[in-house]
């Protein structure tokens, strides 16, 4: 995020050749006296023959192959990832409601479109490691692909040549339908959830669809809220449990505090999920204005659309906050400037939230102190 870049500045042979090396015999002299013949006793000849057993041998022994068992994580028991597994619920449902619901209604794929992407950040968010992350990230790369292209044709698939790059949503969608099977045994074995249960919720889900009515999830409960601060103290927030990656340094003579899940991802983008407040003495009166116009002007230069602004005042802090499009339907950007009520200091706050969770941006306005 240009934040921080803004604010500082304001061989064989044959067989038949064998030689026959056999003595030859010689032939009877016949002038050579023979004697007479002796009596010998007759020996009848034996019409037994003599039998041996073949040897005795046991048949090869031959092992089985030796195969590891799949290995497969134990269930997920403890309370810090709970709302992992609630989140990974609230993404697949959606998702497998279509297998119940008319997919060839505009409104449904919308509506089952906007939630799945609405629920795939904090999904990946709240992961306890990469791998319990990985089938909700390949999920969310194939709904970048399928999603822009269903929105161009309004969500109607009647409307196919509207689709662009058809052939590449289309082998998305049929590819993200796959991971929904592999989603549904990964929540019943490492989540432990009842296969009846995601099946009831969906079919609920589907049923709303149906009357023209969107859905409620449960919400997803994220536990505690983390109090923060800066290095020297001087600032304070508080933020989602889960963004502990904190960094309170300074950078010059503007003081700063950023709270993130990941904090490097946070400040190289306005789409990920995150928080950086800086403040600095006021130079004039009306110089958070200009710094807060730059900053929306770099993250206009990052592909954002600004589609609102209105005055900002919480009763400590006034100013202006802006809501922005930066190019994801998962998330929301804001950026508010302002200074304090004695006007001798400027402050910039930058808040990245998951689409529908607004109570985080509550949460903060109404907790940073300067």
């Amino acid at each position: 995020m240009a934040l921080l870049a803004v604010t500082s500045c304001g061989g064989g042979s044959d067989a038949n050749d064998v030689d026959d090396t056999r003595p030859e015999r010689d032939e009877p002299d016949a002038s050579v006296a023979t004697a007479p013949p002796v009596d010998t006793a007759v020996v009848e000849a034996t019409t037994t023959v003599a039998t041996t057993d073949p040897p005795v041998t046991d048949p090869p022994v031959t092992e089985p192959p030796v195969t590891d068992p799949p290995v497969t994580d134990p269930p997920i028991t403890d309370s810090a990832s709970e709302p992992f597994c609630a989140a990974a619920e609230n993404f697949f449902v959606p998702g497998r409601a279509l297998d119940f619901a008319d997919i060839n209604d505009p409104f449904t794929l919308r509506t089952v479109f906007e939630s799945l992407n609405a629920a795939a950040p904090l999904v990946i968010e709240l992961a306890p490691n990469d791998d319990d992350a990985a089938l909700f990230v390949e999920s969310k790369r194939l709904l970048d692909i399928a999603t822009p292209g269903l929105e161009g044709a309004g969500y109607d698939l009647a409307n196919a040549g509207a689709i662009v790059d058809g052939a590449a949503v289309g082998q998305a969608l049929i590819d993200f339908g796959d991971l929904l099977g592999d989603m549904q045994g990964f929540l019943i074995d490492r989540c432990s959830s009842d296969r009846l249960d995601l099946d009831g919720t969906a079919q609920t889900y589907a049923d709303d669809l149906a009357l023209g009515v969107t859905p409620e999830l449960p919400e997803v409960d994220l536990g505690e809220d983390l109090d923060i601060a800066s290095d020297d103290g001087s600032i304070t927030a508080t933020v989602p449990a889960t963004w502990s990656d904190v960094d309170g340094a300074p950078d010059g003579e503007v003081r700063r505090l950023a709270a993130a899940p990941d904090l490097e991802a946070f400040l190289l983008s306005y789409v990920v999920p995150g928080m950086i407040v800086v403040t600095g003495d006021s130079v004039t009166e009306d110089d958070w204005i200009e710094r807060h116009q730059a900053l929306l002007d770099a993250s206009a230069g990052e592909g954002c659309t600004e589609l609102s602004r209105e005055d900002y005042d919480d009763g400590v802090y006034t100013g202006t906050e802006a809501l922005l499009d930066c190019g994801d339907p998962a998330t929301q950007t804001r950026i508010i400037g302002g200074r304090d009520s004695a006007g001798e200091l400027f402050f910039l706050l930058a808040i990245v939230y998951p689409v529908g969770q607004t109570e985080i941006r509550d949460t903060i306005v109404e907790s940073f102190l300067l």
